[in-house]
């Protein structure tokens, strides 16, 4: 049997693509119904680029369960049009975070967990993103 991922609405708010060297990417998830509180983790993820590496320092705070992950961001896969960010968890755990199918209108964003240095990978989480229009 194939693995089950539960669905449901949220909001990722993601500036236009330019070619900044910073930026403050606000992240939001809608609650369950059941009380106020969000059903999954929200936060900021704010980058920083860094011209010697040629990569982005991604910080993701997450206030819900107290995250705060530090990752590095360089393109990856199709040509280098796939971004890929690295890093490690507070036990230790390598995971990555993953943008691909990039379209003016739409991505998918992934997270996947290693537990033992990157031999085996397992996806946690999967999001497919529709940009809107402006409000």
């Amino acid at each position: 049997m194939g693995a089950r991922w539960p669905s449901g609405a949220g909001r990722l708010d993601l500036p236009a693509a330019s070619r900044a060297r910073e930026g403050d990417d606000p992240r939001a998830a809608r609650g369950d119904g059941h009380d106020a509180r969000p059903a999954g983790e929200w936060g900021t993820t704010v980058r920083v680029y860094d011209k010697k590496l040629d990569a982005w320092h991604v910080v993701f705070i997450g206030p819900v369960h107290g995250n705060v992950n530090t990752l590095l961001a360089h393109p990856a896969g199709n040509g280098g049009a796939d971004i890929m960010q690295e890093g490690r968890d507070s036990s230790g755990n390598s995971f990555r975070w993953n943008f691909d199918r990039i379209t003016p209108a739409s991505c998918r964003w992934w997270s996947e967990m290693s537990s033992d240095s990157g031999r085996t990978w397992i996806r946690q989480e999967q999001m497919l993103a529709r940009r809107r229009g402006r409000s």
